[in-house]
Formats: structure tokens, sequence, C-alpha cells
């Protein structure tokens, strides 16, 4: 329906391909907004904390982070089905593909980052709130950073793989996203969304700010599982392919004494 409303406005395909990965851009900006305003509005929110104000003014601008959170989100789906529908990618070149390894993960770091974040400024201001947050901090610290240190991993594989291989290895080896892939970055964003509904209630004083949290955490768990799994799948349908190159560069390198 939406690439059907946008077709009467973006008649050739340069147009489309223009539209389609300002899009894909576009989602850095956005991710960079919402970490700087989920950051900021929750350092002021334990400045008033500490202050013996219990209730803060800027879970509204939290809020207004978990809408764009959301729309920057859709957009991830949005650039691809386009891509997909428009056929914008030519025939053996994945140009969508590559630019998903930043653009795909950067965003997702930037503000897995910015959680991670807030987490510790809610654990150095703890003695404020007479709260003992240390817990809390360890098992959303804990499960932010696998993800994290998981992100990176991958897209350490993804750049030897881009850098070491061929295009004609490359075509013999499909990893393209299945719908586990799709999963763990529907957790992760759900997750993320979830988590920054808990700060915008927990500002606000809402005893049902909790439950939002073990939900993220819920989430967050399940993205660990499913990204690690996924990251296994694609170490070993790689490796062979790495291992043999390796092999190669060291023959050629033996040959050279």
């Amino acid at each position: 329906m939406f690439a059907k409303l946008k077709e009467r406005t973006l008649k050739t395909q340069e147009e489309r391909f223009d539209y389609v990965y300002s899009l894909t851009m576009s989602r850095s900006i956005g991710a960079l907004i919402v970490s700087l305003m989920i950051v900021l509005s929750w350092f002021m929110h334990q400045s008033f904390v500490s202050m013996n104000c219990h209730r803060s003014p800027f879970s509204c601008l939290v809020w207004v982070a978990f809408i764009y959170h959301g729309w920057n989100e859709f957009k991830d789906y949005l650039d691809g089905k386009l891509a997909r529908h428009w056929r914008l990618d030519p025939p053996g070149v994945s140009f969508g593909a590559k630019l998903d390894i930043i653009f795909d993960a950067g965003p997702r770091i930037m503000v897995l980052i910015a959680l991670l974040v807030c987490e510790g400024i809610r654990l150095l201001c703890a003695p404020y709130a007479n709260v003992d947050q240390r817990a809390y901090f360890i098992i959303s610290a804990g499960v932010i950073t696998t993800i994290i240190v998981r992100d990176f991993a991958a897209l350490a594989m993804r750049y030897l793989v881009e850098t070491m291989t061929s295009e004609q290895e490359r075509s013999e080896v499909v990893t393209s996203s299945d719908l586990i892939g799709k999963i763990k970055t529907w957790s992760i964003g759900l997750g993320s969304w979830l988590m920054i509904s808990f700060y915008a209630l927990f500002m606000k004083g809402d005893p049902q700010a909790i439950t939002f949290y073990w939900l993220a955490i819920g989430a967050f768990g399940a993205a660990i599982l499913l990204s690690l799994w996924s990251l296994w799948r694609y170490t070993k349908a790689w490796y062979p392919v790495l291992h043999r190159v390796y092999q190669q560069q060291k023959s050629l390198a033996c040959a050279r004494e």
C-alpha cells in the first residue's frame, strides 16, 4: 500500500533509489537523537531525585524518544520492503546488504549503549534514591553488554568476509537473513522499546514500571539466544571459506622464502 502511494510521487528508479537509501542512512541519525534524548532526560531526572523531587518533568522527553524510536525501527523494515518491491539492487550486487552492515547494527548499538549508560547513571545515583539498584544493574548491564559484544563480533566477521573473500566465494555461501534473524532483530527493538517505556514510567513514579523492566529483560534474553545461534550459523558457514583463504595466503608467504 505504502509503496503504491509513493510510486505516485517517485516516478523514476533514480528517485526511488535515493528515497530508500536516505531512509536507510537516516536510521543512524535517528538512533543518535533517540540516544541523546534518553541519556539527557534520565540524567536530569536523577538530578531532580537528588534534590528530593521524586517526579521530574523529563518523562515527556522520554515518551518522545519512545515514539521516535518506534518510527526508526519501522524504517528498518520499510527500506528493505521498498528496495525489494522496486528491485533496486541489480542482479549480483548486494549494495543494500552491504549498507546493512553499518546501518543495521550501528543504530542498534548506539541505542543499546545509551541504555547501558542510563543503567550506570541509575546505579551511581542509587544512594540518593535510597534504593539498592545493584542487582538490577547487573542483570540489565549483563544482557545489554552481551548483545553489544555479539553485534561487534558479527560486524568483525562480516568485515573479514567482505575484505578477504572474492565475489565468487561470497556467492557460493548463502547467509541471507531468515526468520530467526528477523525475530532476533525484532526482539532487540522490542526490548529497547520496553526499556524506554520503563524509564518514562519510572520517572512518573508509576508502580507498573518494573513490569516493563522485566518484559524488556525477557525480550533481550530471547534476543541473546537467537543472536548467539545466528552468529554460530554465520561462523559455521564462513569458517571453511576464511580458512581456505588463510591457507592460500600462508602458502604464498612460504613460497617467497
